[in-house]
């Protein structure tokens, strides 16, 4: 039986939804038509929205880009991808975004969070002139409202 198209709004939105709230599962739903593009499960993915800013949820994440890595890297093996100037790697047969470049997801360790500086510091020049756009003088005769 086909599906009104308020019916697969209806549904992709639920799937949308549940998706957010972290249904990972449910979020990759396929309703299309046969023939039509489908959502799968089959690509790696790398989530961290729902881990906590501690030491335990950093280890967490390092697992998980761990296992986006080794996962990407065996889909890059075995072939049937190519990357896009964006860094992100497609499906040959299909045209459909599997996802970023690994090393692109990789979180950063101490060290390089250390070696971070502030916008101010790094482009000093382009601050300035973000800068002078923000603070532009004002009118020499702005006009005024009428009490």
């Amino acid at each position: 039986m086909a599906r009104s198209a308020f019916d697969k709004i209806k549904a992709g939105l639920e799937d949308a939804i549940a998706f957010a709230q972290g249904d990972s599962e449910r979020g990759k739903v396929a309703w299309a038509k046969e023939g039509e593009p489908q959502m799968t499960s089959k690509w790696p993915s790398f989530v961290t929205k729902d881990l906590p800013d501690t030491d335990a949820g950093d280890a967490e994440m390092m697992r998980r880009w761990e296992a986006y890595d080794r996962d990407m890297q065996a889909l890059i093996a075995a072939g049937g991808v190519h990357q896009d100037d964006d860094g992100w790697w497609v499906d040959d047969a299909t045209g459909e975004l599997i996802g970023p470049d690994p090393e692109i997801e990789r979180p950063l360790t101490a060290d390089e969070l250390a070696q971070g500086r502030p916008f101010k510091e790094a482009l000093p020049e382009l601050y300035e002139s973000i800068q002078r756009s923000r603070h532009r003088l004002a009118l020499d005769g702005p006009k005024k409202a009428k009490p």
